[in-house]
């Protein structure tokens, strides 16, 4: 008769589920367990609470749910190299009390270890169907990491998609000519793959020559400190302009080599900018400037009293005459200087 392979939720495992939909709570499914069926197939029911004959148990590699049905989970678990000696023929699936929550009957396979003269990779996959799978969580152990040869070949397909591999070396460019250097352990390039220079440099101060070290830090030192602007001054230029600014410098005077005071050179500017009178013989017109300047000197020299005729009438007729005359004399005088200054 034809064996039939098969997963079942177990009674304690419906019993689990159902009280963590009612109590809003999860079921944490940890660890995979195989047997060997105590050497034989049996047909498996949903009251067992453990496998026939265990002989492995790990932690969970890796869970998928259910592409086309959100319902199912597909767990599983992988068999290290090192481990067997055995066959399978039962396969479990424990949460994290201990409890067996699925039972499934697998098809037989052998697990051979190095003394047997062969290593066979196992991976035990199991398919559960869960009325409400939201309240399933599968807890898988990281620090187990399997590929399979059939992963790998997909994960090799699609490595073009996932990351850009132009962005990286190949590692046969590795420290090769045209190629790229490896690091040392502290994250340097290894002198012995630095590029020879052609040329060793000599020391100087010409275009092809290495300058001394030492003058070298002292320049770049320097370099480095506060400096006054590119374009600024030096003291012995700025004492010059200073000297010079001081030499040309103008005393107080009224001379062509002086300078008028500032007070009242500000009130002659001022006065030029305020409106003037023009020239003519009216009371809103100003007299001619030299004619002023003649009558007004004439105004400050000496005159005769304003009575001097009445008083002739007490001098004789020859001091009338003398008086006449020296008046004559004194506005001759007069005049000729008048004509004297207009000349």
């Amino acid at each position: 008769m034809e064996e039939k392979f098969f997963s079942l939720i177990t009674e304690i495992g419906k019993q689990k589920i159902t009280n963590a939909v009612a109590l809003g709570k999860k079921v944490e499914l940890t660890n995979l367990c195989v047997g060997d069926g105590d050497g034989s197939y049996y047909d498996i029911s949903e009251s067992q609470t453990a496998l026939k004959n265990q002989v492995w148990e790990g932690g969970l590699t890796k869970v998928v749910v259910g592409q086309q049905n959100k319902n199912e989970i597909l767990a599983e678990a992988y068999i290290p190299t090192d481990v067997g000696g055995f066959y399978i023929r039962e396969a479990g699936i424990k949460d994290k009390d201990g409890d067996l929550i699925a039972i499934a009957k697998h098809p037989e396979t052998f697990k051979p270890i190095g003394e047997f003269g062969a290593y066979k990779d196992i991976t035990i996959r199991m398919i559960l169907s869960f009325s409400n799978a939201a309240n399933v969580v599968l807890k898988v152990d990281p620090s187990i990491v399997v590929a399979t040869q059939k992963d790998l070949q997909d994960l090799a397909g699609n490595i073009h998609q996932m990351i850009d591999t132009t962005a990286f070396e190949k590692i046969e460019n590795k420290d090769t000519a045209g190629g790229y250097a490896g690091l040392d352990a502290n994250g340097k390039v290894p002198k012995t793959l630095l590029y020879p220079a052609e040329k060793g440099l000599a020391l100087g101060e010409a275009s092809d020559t290495a300058y001394r070290g030492d003058l070298g830090k002292i320049a770049y030192d320097h370099s480095q400190s506060p400096h006054a602007p590119s374009n600024a001054y030096s003291k012995e230029s700025m004492d010059t302009i200073v000297d010079g600014i001081r030499k040309g410098m103008l005393t107080l005077g009224e001379t062509s080599s002086t300078a008028y005071r500032g007070d009242r050179g500000k009130l002659a500017y001022d006065h030029s900018r305020s409106a003037h009178l023009g020239l003519g013989e009216t009371s809103g017109t100003a007299y001619r400037g030299d004619r002023g300047k003649i009558a007004y000197d004439h105004s400050q020299s000496p005159h005769a009293p304003a009575d001097a005729l009445s008083r002739a009438e007490s001098y004789s007729r020859a001091e009338v005459d003398e008086l006449i005359k020296k008046t004559k004399e004194e506005i001759n005088d007069d005049i000729y200087a008048l004509i004297l200054g207009l000349s």
